[in-house]
């Protein structure tokens, strides 16, 4: 067993719950098993949350990695020149595309310095 105190729990853990005898109490196992349900009921969450996570961090690399970028505005030339975007949208796209990419550049070299 692991304590609770990280949860704001009482601070139970298997060494409070042995009795002076060195064996657990009828009641301390129900504790015990309260705990132990909690963490398997608590255990999608937990995933779920690391899952987002994972996410986060996957969008915010794909908004700031350099090479991602450049494909982008390659993959946005290509559209233009075969006809499937017109004009003023290839400049808004290229803009935004440029404005991430010099972005991504200067917090680059910023982690480089540091």
């Amino acid at each position: 067993m692991r304590g609770r105190e990280g949860r704001g729990g009482s601070g139970i853990n298997a060494l409070t719950l042995k009795g002076e005898s060195g064996k657990f109490k009828k009641q301390d196992k129900k504790i015990a098993a309260m705990l132990l349900i909690d963490d398997i009921l608590l255990l999608p969450v937990k995933g779920f949350f690391g899952v987002l996570k994972k996410i986060h961090e996957m969008a915010e690399q794909e908004l700031s990695d350099e090479g991602y970028i450049r494909e982008r505005l390659m993959e946005l030339q290509l559209r233009y020149e075969l006809d499937e975007i017109g004009e003023d949208e290839y400049y808004r796209q290229e803009k935004e595309l440029m404005q991430r990419l010099n972005e991504s550049m200067k917090m680059n070299e910023g982690q480089m310095e540091g």
